[in-house]
């Protein structure tokens, strides 16, 4: 029937966080995966290699029923289980178990694999019948086991019942092994994907199919290739299990198909790859590489290669593509009997004439990328994801860009400065202490005076209107009881009067004092202040550091 290398494949560890990976990728439109580089579309040659089934022979179509009773009872012995709106269609898990004398059958603690399976087997063998003649009741078991693979392993659904809509394909024994399995694996898992919520975190159909699919096309990381020469190729490889949650999987997978580089991606895995011990392989080359109908009785998807010519050694065109309609509509509330031969002729016709090939006289794929840029970039899961790691570090690479400017300017500034002060020094001039500008500094640093808390300006005689209007050449700081002259260069003059133009009136800047809080050119501006809030004049040079002072008696002229 050839479902012998598909029943080799040891069970196989499902990796929920993958396939949901996958699931958010998938686009019901054009029926494809959309990645960061384009399109991709798991094909017929997909399937044989990696399942070993028939992609070849007869579609999977027909008739299905809304009430099969007559067919479960005749072909299983079974009564199927009537639904709310009185549809007959799902026999019991565990009822056809029983009938196939494994109800109950679980692997014991300490029983390998090989053991568990060979006691289901002798299990089953002693509920089967034993008599060659009695061909009806070796029919009969042959369908129930078929059933429960159908059901079960190859084309699985939600819910713990399974469908009989099997039964009309395996009614006739001697024709099952004719039908293409493989494709109607492909039909199933496409109409799945389709009809998903986004919450699912397995896929329906055979479900190693998706994650092997990904494993030769997007190398993860996710499994390891422990048979390297077994066939079919799902045999090859044991899925890397991993203890951390769920959740944190997804999102660290999210984030490597969101990232992992275009030129990584294996586009032709099957390259050099021989067909020898394969006879699916070899039977079902004929179909590879072409634009088909995939048919599963009621889901009927169609398998748009042609959007992923890449695969095939060919470059990308872009291609508009439109939601197939019409396509899977399922028989509730609809005739209580559907021949789906009928119902879509064409696309039945297109599987039994083989279609087209794909073909491409494209020079590069740079056109379709674009293309596919523009259609498909502003989607959630194609840009880069934010998260609050992505947020500080642009926050703090903002702060960086913010001190750099700023270092920057400051830095322009002082070397302006620097060339105005050697440049135009004025020498003291012979009437000093003329007009002078006496400061008085408290809260001195213990480094000396290169870093001052608060500076405290009086202008005696003119005022600060005087120092404004004027170059006062001369200044005297008081710096712990020591009255020091020093020159006062026309650029930090020039400094004073950018940051603080006042009027020269002289009764304001008699009565008004200048105050600098902060170090040198990075004080902030000046703030006037009245005298009346500093104390009162002449102060004694010996007052206690720490406590702001104005003198306010000049030396004699």
């Amino acid at each position: 029937m050839g479902f012998g290398p598909v029943l080799e494949i040891e069970p196989f560890f499902i990796d929920p966080p993958l396939i949901q990976a996958l699931r958010d990728r998938w686009d019901r439109t054009s029926r494809a995966f959309l990645l960061p580089w384009g399109h991709m579309v798991p094909c017929l040659e997909d399937v044989a290699r990696i399942t070993g089934l028939r992609v070849d022979g007869e579609a999977v179509s027909g008739i299905t029923y809304a009430d099969y009773t007559e067919h479960a009872q005749d072909l299983l012995g079974l009564d199927p289980q009537g639904d709310e709106d009185g549809d007959r269609r799902m026999v019991g898990r565990v009822a056809l178990l029983e009938a196939l004398g494994l109800a109950g059958v679980r692997q014991r603690a300490k029983e390998t694999l090989q053991e568990y399976v060979q006691r289901a087997a002798g299990l089953a063998r002693a509920a089967y019948g034993h008599d060659p003649k009695d061909t009806e009741r070796v029919d009969r078991d042959l369908r129930r086991f078929l059933t429960f693979f159908f059901g079960k392993m190859l084309f699985t659904t939600k819910g713990d019942d399974i469908h009989c809509r099997f039964l009309e394909p395996i009614e006739d024994l001697d024709r099952v092994g004719e039908y293409a399995w493989g494709a109607a694996l492909l039909a199933h898992t496409f109409a799945d994907l389709s009809a998903g919520t986004g919450r699912e975190t397995t896929v329906g159909g055979f479900a190693p199919f998706l994650q092997v699919w990904s494993y030769y096309y997007l190398p993860l990381g996710r499994a390891t290739q422990v048979h390297p020469d077994a066939v079919p190729l799902a045999r090859r490889w044991l899925p890397v299990v991993s203890t951390a949650t769920y959740g944190f999987q997804l999102d660290i997978l999210r984030q490597a198909i969101r990232d992992f580089p275009p030129l990584l991606v294996v586009w032709e895995p099957y390259v050099g790859v021989g067909d020898e011990g394969q006879p699916w392989v070899e039977s079902g080359r004929p179909r590879f590489g072409r634009d088909l109908w995939v048919h599963y009785l009621n889901e009927i998807e169609p398998l748009s290669l042609r959007l992923a010519a890449r695969t095939l050694g060919l470059y990308q065109v872009w291609l508009e593509v439109e939601e197939p309609r019409g396509i899977g509509r399922k028989t509730r509330g609809k005739p209580k009997m559907v021949d789906w031969h009928l119902r879509f002729p064409d696309q039945h016709a297109d599987w039994q004439q083989g279609s087209h090939l794909v073909e491409s006289d494209a020079a590069d794929s740079l056109a379709y990328l674009e293309r596919f840029q523009e259609e498909y970039g502003g989607r959630d899961y194609m840009r880069p994801a934010r998260d609050a790691w992505n947020d500080l570090i642009d926050t703090l690479r903002a702060q960086l860009a913010d001190t750099k400017a700023q270092l920057a300017e400051e830095r322009l500034t002082l070397e302006t400065l620097r060339t105005s002060r050697t440049s135009s020094v004025t020498p003291r001039p012979p009437w000093a202490p003329g007009p002078v500008l006496w400061v008085a500094v408290g809260r001195l640093s213990r480094r000396g005076s290169d870093r001052i808390g608060v500076w405290f300006c009086f202008i005696l005689r003119q005022g600060v209107c005087r120092l404004l209007e004027c170059d006062i050449p001369y200044v005297a700081f008081w710096f712990d009881g020591l009255r020091q002259g020093w020159n006062c260069d026309r650029g930090y003059v020039a400094f004073l009067k950018a940051t603080h133009p006042l009027s020269p009136s002289g009764s304001q800047c008699d009565t008004r004092c200048v105050a600098f809080s902060g170090s040198g050119l990075n004080a902030r501006a000046p703030e006037l202040f009245s005298l009346s809030r500093v104390f009162p004049f002449p102060l004694s040079p010996s007052r206690p550091l720490g406590v702001p002072t104005v003198l306010g008696v000049p030396p004699p002229c």
